[in-house]
């Protein structure tokens, strides 16, 4: 069976096709930027040619853009007309049709699209997946803390339970609107925080935000939970993932620190940077001031690396370049310092300083290891 999965390179998109894959199935993934022969050109915002396509299951979303799901659900049940697709399967929301936030409410409008649009569908509601307080903690907690709103409490569900309901239900006949997914548990989501961010080593401070409005009272009413509980709980979710933050993580932004602490002093107190850490030659404010501007690029680039796997190979690989040439250079003027001992001591601080962006390179090309995640069975 012929099988395209829009978004599959989302969260859930990832787990659809590797069990789609694995039971054999010819899996064509709906992503904006294709990078291998199974990839389809896919956008909520553009029309997609459906043919050859038995079954569509549709996960491509834009909870930034909420008006692009509708926008996407159309396209694609005048698709799957014009081809004669057998079956769409869309996974949407626990309480859409009630609920005030306007993701949710394109997600009800994106249901009624194509419940409406006479293509044989099955419409899957899940709670919200386990991942989703890390993805969030981990993306504030490169600022230094993280926050969530007081009293909302969510009911989420491990997404690999949720792809394994997906792959059965899109390799059966259509079945409409079936049951609800939930969690087993509802939890508050600022307990959750800082037990993914214990679970990780760290003290990142947790800090809860007293909101209002009718979307804030809407989450807190419970509108999103259902009584259909399921899975695991989120605490053996946390002790069955790797760490999101390992070793290499937090090399990455120490050395970011590091290097940033060092730009604030050149540019903030470039004498006393001259004459307490490099005395080399004459006094050039001008000189060490631009050298700060190029050196602050790298510290935040190594910093934000931390937090993004995709970014470290490149910049532990800039970072090895730049401060090798850093090295030459402080080498060839080694004795050029007034006190004498600037230029050993900073020369050794370099070689070290490469020390350390050669380990971070080497380890992201060869990463620590972890536990397997259990894989998605049909």
């Amino acid at each position: 069976m012929r099988v395209l999965v829009t978004g599959g390179r989302g969260t859930l998109g990832k787990l659809v096709v590797a069990a789609l894959t694995g039971a054999g199935h010819d899996v064509g993934v709906g992503t904006r930027t294709p990078r291998d022969e199974c990839d389809v050109r896919y956008d909520l915002d553009e029309p997609i040619d459906l043919d050859g396509f038995d079954v569509v299951v549709h996960l491509a979303s834009d909870p930034m853009r909420p008006e692009r799901d509708v926008t996407g659900a159309r396209h694609l049940v005048e698709a799957a007309l014009a081809a004669g697709v057998g079956h769409l399967a869309y996974v949407s929301i626990v309480g859409v049709d009630h609920h005030p936030y306007p993701y949710y409410r394109a997600k009800y409008a994106a249901e009624k699209v194509i419940e409406e649009s006479g293509v044989p569908h099955t419409i899957l509601r899940a709670t919200q997946f386990h991942s989703l307080i890390p993805r969030f903690a981990d993306a504030m907690g490169s600022f230094g803390f993280v926050a969530f709103p007081t009293g909302i409490e969510i009911q989420s569900i491990d997404e690999r339970l949720v792809a394994s309901r997906v792959v059965d239900l899109a390799t059966r006949p259509p079945a409409g609107r079936v049951d609800d997914m939930g969690g087993p548990e509802t939890l508050d989501l600022l307990e959750m925080a800082r037990n993914h961010v214990h679970a990780n080593g760290r003290r990142t401070p947790v800090i809860g935000v007293p909101i209002g409005g009718r979307v804030v009272r809407a989450f807190r009413d419970g509108i999103h939970h259902t009584s259909n509980r399921q899975g695991g709980t989120y605490r053996e979710y946390l002790d069955d993932r790797p760490p999101t933050l390992p070793r290499i993580a937090r090399g990455f932004r120490w050395a970011g620190m590091v290097l940033g602490l060092t730009v604030l002093v050149m540019l903030a107190a470039p004498a006393v940077f001259h004459s307490d850490f490099a005395a080399y030659g004459a006094f050039n404010r001008h000189f060490i001031r631009d050298t700060a501007t190029f050196a602050a690029p790298m510290a935040a680039a190594l910093w934000m690396a931390a937090a993004r796997p995709r970014w470290r190979l490149p910049v532990a690989g800039l970072a090895v370049f730049q401060n090798g040439l850093h090295v030459i250079n402080h080498l060839i003027d080694v004795g050029g310092t007034e006190p004498g001992w600037h230029g050993p001591v900073n020369l050794a601080l370099l070689v070290a300083y490469e020390a350390w962006f050669v380990f971070l390179l080497r380890t992201t090309v060869r990463p620590e290891t972890h536990p397997r995640v259990p894989a998605v069975t049909v």
